[in-house]
């Protein structure tokens, strides 16, 4: 997630791309998006559990 919205590629709208994202990890860009698409389902469960507390 930093290196999407932190790190140093950026692409036209200021974050890099799935592309990228995958150049910089070794993976396909299918691949980037579903981890991405991971990443903030788990943060959005997190968030909800958080505010339940």
């Amino acid at each position: 997630m930093t290196a999407r919205y932190f790190g140093e590629h950026m692409g036209r709208d200021g974050v890099a791309t799935h592309r990228q994202l995958g150049e910089i990890f070794g993976v396909s860009q299918p691949t980037a998006t579903r981890r991405r698409n991971r990443a903030l389902d788990n943060l959005t469960k997190a968030g909800h559990e958080w505010q339940r507390q």
